[in-house]
């Protein structure tokens, strides 16, 4: 991700904490996944990923993120993605 964010300073780079996910197996306790948020960005940036060049976001912050998820996700059934060679096992 760092030689890509320094490599090209005119392509837009898009980084994103994915905590929906999180939730997908039961509610964590609340305090857990913000502790977590905030480890995964503070890594992040520490590992050298620079605001000015990329930008950071967290999943669960923008809404049309999971507006589209459910539109696609209704457009597709099961049977369909399992003809895709991307989707199999």
């Amino acid at each position: 991700m760092i030689q890509l964010q320094n490599s090209n300073t005119n392509a837009s780079k898009f980084l994103a904490v994915v905590d929906l996910h999180a939730i997908t197996t039961g509610l964590p306790p609340s305090n857990t996944l913000k502790d977590n948020i905030i480890k995964m960005t503070a890594s992040l940036l520490a590992c050298g990923v620079d605001p000015d060049k990329t930008v950071l976001f967290q999943q669960s912050q923008i809404p049309e993120h999971c507006q589209l998820s459910w539109i696609l996700g209704s457009l597709q059934t099961i049977t369909q993605l399992q003809r895709l060679p991307q989707y199999k096992d």
